[in-house]
Protein backbone atom coordinates (compact mmCIF):
# COMPACT_ATOMS: atom_id res chain seq x y z
CA UNK A 1 0.00 0.00 0.00
CA UNK A 2 1.46 3.35 -0.97
CA UNK A 3 0.48 6.63 0.57
CA UNK A 4 0.71 9.58 -1.81
CA UNK A 5 1.87 11.88 0.98
CA UNK A 6 3.97 10.98 3.95
CA UNK A 7 4.66 14.12 5.96
CA UNK A 8 7.00 14.60 8.86
CA UNK A 9 9.63 12.40 10.17
CA UNK A 10 11.41 15.34 11.55
CA UNK A 11 10.74 18.00 8.97
CA UNK A 12 9.67 19.75 12.08
CA UNK A 13 12.86 21.54 12.89
CA UNK A 14 10.48 24.44 13.37
CA UNK A 15 7.68 22.27 14.69
CA UNK A 16 9.08 19.46 16.85
CA UNK A 17 8.24 15.80 16.70
CA UNK A 18 4.88 14.13 16.32
CA UNK A 19 3.16 10.85 16.14
CA UNK A 20 3.05 7.37 17.35
CA UNK A 21 6.11 5.27 18.15
CA UNK A 22 7.47 2.78 15.70
CA UNK A 23 10.12 0.54 17.17
CA UNK A 24 12.32 -1.52 14.97
CA UNK A 25 15.37 -3.66 15.34
CA UNK A 26 18.00 -3.84 12.63
CA UNK A 27 21.15 -5.82 12.24
CA UNK A 28 24.29 -4.95 10.32
CA UNK A 29 27.25 -7.20 9.68
CA UNK A 30 30.67 -5.80 10.55
CA UNK A 31 33.72 -8.01 10.16
CA UNK A 32 31.47 -11.11 10.38
CA UNK A 33 30.12 -10.00 13.81
CA UNK A 34 26.39 -9.30 14.10
CA UNK A 35 25.38 -6.26 16.13
CA UNK A 36 21.73 -5.65 16.98
CA UNK A 37 20.60 -2.09 17.40
CA UNK A 38 17.12 -0.98 18.41
CA UNK A 39 15.92 2.20 16.76
CA UNK A 40 12.77 4.02 17.81
CA UNK A 41 11.19 6.47 15.39
CA UNK A 42 8.14 8.67 15.74
CA UNK A 43 6.13 8.78 12.54
CA UNK A 44 3.03 10.69 11.52
CA UNK A 45 1.31 9.67 8.29
CA UNK A 46 -1.27 11.87 6.56
CA UNK A 47 -3.36 11.08 3.51
CA UNK A 48 -3.94 13.51 0.64
CA UNK A 49 -6.75 15.18 2.64
CA UNK A 50 -4.28 15.89 5.48
CA UNK A 51 -6.05 13.38 7.73
CA UNK A 52 -4.15 11.17 10.14
CA UNK A 53 -3.75 7.58 8.89
CA UNK A 54 -4.03 5.13 11.77
CA UNK A 55 -3.96 1.71 10.09
CA UNK A 56 -0.23 1.54 9.32
CA UNK A 57 1.47 -1.85 9.31
CA UNK A 58 5.17 -2.69 9.26
CA UNK A 59 4.81 -3.69 5.59
CA UNK A 60 3.75 -0.10 4.77
CA UNK A 61 7.05 1.34 6.02
CA UNK A 62 10.57 1.17 4.64
CA UNK A 63 13.69 2.13 6.56
CA UNK A 64 16.97 2.90 4.83
CA UNK A 65 20.47 3.32 6.22
CA UNK A 66 23.14 4.60 3.86
CA UNK A 67 20.81 3.80 0.94
CA UNK A 68 20.35 0.18 2.04
CA UNK A 69 16.89 -0.99 3.07
CA UNK A 70 16.84 -2.40 6.60
CA UNK A 71 14.50 -5.15 7.73
CA UNK A 72 11.92 -4.10 10.32
CA UNK A 73 11.79 -6.94 12.82
CA UNK A 74 9.55 -5.31 15.40
CA UNK A 75 6.80 -2.74 14.93
CA UNK A 76 4.54 -1.25 17.58
CA UNK A 77 1.88 1.42 17.43
CA UNK A 78 1.43 3.39 20.61
CA UNK A 79 -0.05 6.75 21.29
CA UNK A 80 2.14 8.35 23.92
CA UNK A 81 1.40 11.71 25.42
CA UNK A 82 3.10 14.21 23.19
CA UNK A 83 4.65 17.48 24.31
CA UNK A 84 5.24 19.56 21.21
CA UNK A 85 6.83 22.93 20.63
CA UNK A 86 5.87 24.78 17.47
CA UNK A 87 8.59 27.34 16.84
CA UNK A 88 8.08 29.54 13.77
CA UNK A 89 10.65 31.76 12.08
CA UNK A 90 8.94 35.08 11.27
CA UNK A 91 11.94 36.78 9.68
CA UNK A 92 11.85 38.25 6.18
CA UNK A 93 13.38 35.14 4.64
CA UNK A 94 10.15 33.25 5.44
CA UNK A 95 7.86 35.75 3.67
CA UNK A 96 6.99 33.42 0.76
CA UNK A 97 6.37 30.30 2.87
CA UNK A 98 4.82 31.54 6.11
CA UNK A 99 1.25 30.73 5.01
CA UNK A 100 2.28 27.16 4.15
CA UNK A 101 4.09 26.75 7.48
CA UNK A 102 1.03 28.00 9.36
CA UNK A 103 -1.20 25.62 7.40
CA UNK A 104 1.06 22.65 8.20
CA UNK A 105 1.17 23.74 11.84
CA UNK A 106 -2.63 23.72 11.96
CA UNK A 107 -2.64 20.23 10.47
CA UNK A 108 -0.27 19.04 13.17
CA UNK A 109 -2.43 20.65 15.86
CA UNK A 110 -5.61 19.10 14.41
CA UNK A 111 -4.01 15.66 14.77
CA UNK A 112 -2.97 16.04 18.40
CA UNK A 113 -4.62 13.66 20.85
CA UNK A 114 -6.72 14.90 23.74
CA UNK A 115 -3.90 14.58 26.32
CA UNK A 116 -1.17 16.04 24.10
CA UNK A 117 0.14 19.51 24.89
CA UNK A 118 1.91 22.09 22.77
CA UNK A 119 3.21 25.63 22.82
CA UNK A 120 3.73 28.19 20.05
CA UNK A 121 6.78 30.46 19.82
CA UNK A 122 7.44 33.16 17.24
CA UNK A 123 10.94 34.45 16.56
CA UNK A 124 12.52 36.99 14.25
CA UNK A 125 16.10 36.80 15.55
CA UNK A 126 17.90 35.98 18.80
CA UNK A 127 16.80 39.32 20.27
CA UNK A 128 13.12 38.88 19.38
CA UNK A 129 11.58 35.64 20.66
CA UNK A 130 7.94 35.66 21.79
CA UNK A 131 5.76 32.99 23.37
CA UNK A 132 2.48 33.28 21.48
CA UNK A 133 0.85 30.39 23.37
CA UNK A 134 2.12 28.68 26.52
CA UNK A 135 1.61 24.93 27.13
CA UNK A 136 -1.98 23.89 26.44
CA UNK A 137 -4.03 21.04 25.04
CA UNK A 138 -6.62 23.49 23.69
CA UNK A 139 -6.41 23.16 19.91
CA UNK A 140 -8.36 26.38 19.28
CA UNK A 141 -5.86 28.41 21.32
CA UNK A 142 -2.91 26.82 19.52
CA UNK A 143 -4.42 27.46 16.07
CA UNK A 144 -5.26 31.02 17.05
CA UNK A 145 -1.64 31.63 18.05
CA UNK A 146 -0.52 30.47 14.59
CA UNK A 147 -3.01 32.77 12.89
CA UNK A 148 -1.37 35.80 14.52
CA UNK A 149 2.06 35.08 12.98
CA UNK A 150 3.43 37.86 10.80
CA UNK A 151 6.68 38.62 8.99
CA UNK A 152 8.94 41.21 10.54
CA UNK A 153 12.23 42.63 9.26
CA UNK A 154 13.83 42.24 5.87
Amino acid sequence: MKFPRIILTLVLICFGAVGFADSQTKSKAKNSDQKLVEVKANVMVLNTANQFVNDIKAEDLKVFEDGIEQKITYFSKTLPVLNLGIVVDNSGSMRNVLDEIISEGKTIIANLNQNDEAFVVRFVDSDKVEIFQDWTSDKAELKSALEFMYIEAG
